[in-house]
């Protein structure tokens, strides 16, 4: 709609090959320390975070965000293990002794049969979308007056 009010209002749009896909990190509770989030530097890439827990601020749900450089959808529990286990091996080493509870190979281990049921059918989503103007809106708010 700008484009056509302002002629030197140009919009570029943008798709990059990043998509990705939610699992619950259900078995660890609101009990994570939150120094595992350091053992997530993955390629591809893995986000780990938590939201409010059924308890409030002072209770967390953690979860995982996997991506992916395309579409990609797990058929099989086991199918989606076996990625989690390749994920584990590209972990950054992390000694035991400077992170209690956190080391390499875990990821699998924060996340029950359950829930990895219930990732295999949840749908991978595009996440590279952008848009990009000339202009900003308050500048042509400005220029208008």
């Amino acid at each position: 709609a700008m484009e056509k009010q302002d002629p030197s209002f140009n919009v570029s749009r943008k798709t990059n090959k990043n998509w990705s896909t939610m699992i619950a990190l259900d078995k660890v509770g609101d009990q994570l320390d939150p120094s595992v989030l350091y053992s997530f530097s993955l390629i591809p890439f893995a986000v780990a975070g938590a939201v409010n827990g059924d308890k409030g601020p002072g209770s967390a749900k953690w979860f995982c965000q996997l991506g992916f450089g395309t579409e990609k959808k797990f058929h099989t529990v086991d199918e989606l293990k076996a990625y989690l286990k390749v994920v584990d091996k590209t972990i950054p080493y992390v000694r035991e002794q400077e992170m209690p509870g956190v080391s390499s190979g875990n990821l699998i281990n924060f996340v029950s049969d359950e829930e990895l049921e219930k990732a295999i059918h949840r749908k991978c989503f595009h996440i590279a979308k952008s848009i990009q103007c000339s202009k900003s809106l308050n500048s042509i708010a400005d220029a208008s007056r």
